[in-house]
């Protein structure tokens, strides 16, 4: 690994160099380590595109030489896999001319690449001139928001996608930060007061934070912690705090944090001058693997991984859609593989769950899904991967906000 990252350094500052495939290949039976270690990070950098040139340049390399390109290839495959994990936002770019909110919407859907639904609510046409250019999707959203005064979005999401509806309203100005894919809101702060009986009376309060991410973004966890909370004269309130807990929803992207108090702050505090933390995000380092050719796919196919293992129990192919259902064993936690159909042309289809079923049987488990990949014409499907989760990177986001109001 530390060959790889000088490789990488290398390829940031060496200058307009050939990077043909063929020459690359050669430099990697070169006897320095430093030659060897750049054209692996060149050929990595490539990606998927050289893996067919790579397997044709392997079939008449030497033994040592034909081990790096299966080793380049391998580390290619993982990450193109890790990006099916954090694959970065969708950029949206607009141009400058004004347009409504109502034909604005289906362009910037066109540009989106995750599974998230765009609508609009109003009657007025809301003329908006937006001049963005590679911009993340949630931050477009909330800057023709801002702008406008007049709209206000909505986020609701479930299990597998993400609803963004805009609704002809004041626009409400959460605090809010954008980090890629990821949007940090403070939504809201409460205070309770109560009494206790034999004590008297009690107060409590608690600040509201909530995080969402576009829907093709799969984190192991997320979760906020607090490390600055002050008042507006600069003095921490940190004793404050009794506990900052997350609260997951049953959604996968987006998920509650709640920093309570044992004690409300002062009444002469009236806003939090800085709120600070981190939000980290964990994501799978990589994957588990099996792959079946799209011509052998039939009913009985079977394979095994080192996580689990894979029987086709009914394959049925119509016109412009591949159904599946898949066994699923051995299992520690109980989770759809990643379904993925690769196309002949170039480029993927994630498979859609359309039902589950839990069976019992002898003292063992398995899982079965039923899945559905959509085919547009002309696609051919060349192979199909099933992969879950291995290892573990982290991701630090860090959040600020300032003035906070707390109380009015």
């Amino acid at each position: 690994m530390k060959i790889l990252l000088a490789g990488l350094a290398l390829l940031i500052g060496g200058g307009q160099e050939e990077t043909g495939v063929s020459l690359l290949v050669e430099r990697l039976a070169d006897e320095r380590i430093d030659v060897r270690s750049e054209a692996e990070a060149k050929l990595i950098a490539l990606g998927s595109s050289v893996i067919g040139d790579l397997e044709r340049e392997a079939v008449d390399a030497d033994e040592e030489v034909r081990a790096r390109i299966e080793q380049v290839i391998l580390l290619i495959r993982r990450v193109e896999r890790e990006k099916l994990f954090d694959p970065g936002p969708s950029l949206i770019t607009l141009p400058q001319k004004e347009t409504g909110i109502r034909d604005l919407l289906p362009r910037i859907a066109k540009q989106v690449r995750s599974e998230t639904v765009l609508r609009y609510e109003g009657t007025s046409p809301h003329p908006v001139s937006a001049g963005y250019e590679g911009l993340p999707l949630l931050e477009t959203i909330y800057r023709i928001c801002q702008k406008d005064g007049g709209l206000n979005p909505h986020i609701k999401v479930s299990a597998s996608r993400m609803e963004i509806l805009i609704r002809e309203e004041k626009y409400v100005p959460f605090p809010t930060i954008f980090h890629g894919s990821f949007l940090v809101q403070i939504q809201g702060v409460e205070t309770t007061q109560r009494v206790d009986f034999g004590r008297g009376p009690a107060e409590s309060g608690e600040l509201s934070i909530v995080s969402f991410w576009e829907p093709d973004t799969i984190p192991l966890s997320v979760r906020f912690h607090l490390s600055t909370l002050m008042d507006e004269k600069g003095a921490s309130l940190m004793n404050l705090v009794k506990t900052t807990r997350m609260v997951p929803t049953k959604r996968e992207s987006s998920i509650s944090h709640r920093i309570q108090f044992t004690t409300l702050p002062p009444e002469d505090v009236k806003l939090f001058s800085r709120v600070e933390g981190e939000l980290e995000v964990v994501f799978p380092r990589d994957t588990d693997l099996v792959q079946f050719k799209a011509r052998d796919l039939q009913k009985g196919l079977k394979a095994s991984a080192a996580t689990f293992g894979v029987e086709l129990l009914s394959v049925e192919r119509n016109l412009g859609e591949l159904l599946l259902s898949v066994k699923i064993s051995r299992q520690l936690r109980r989770e759809m593989p990643k379904m993925v159909l690769l196309l002949e042309a170039g480029g993927r289809i994630q498979g859609r769950m359309t039902a589950s079923r839990t069976t019992f049987s002898q003292g063992s488990q398995w899982v079965s899904y039923d899945v559905s990949f959509d085919l547009e014409d002309g696609q051919k499907p060349e192979s199909l991967e099933m992969s879950t989760f291995k290892g573990r990177q982290e991701k630090s986001i860090p959040v600020r906000f300032q003035n906070v109001r707390f109380r009015p």
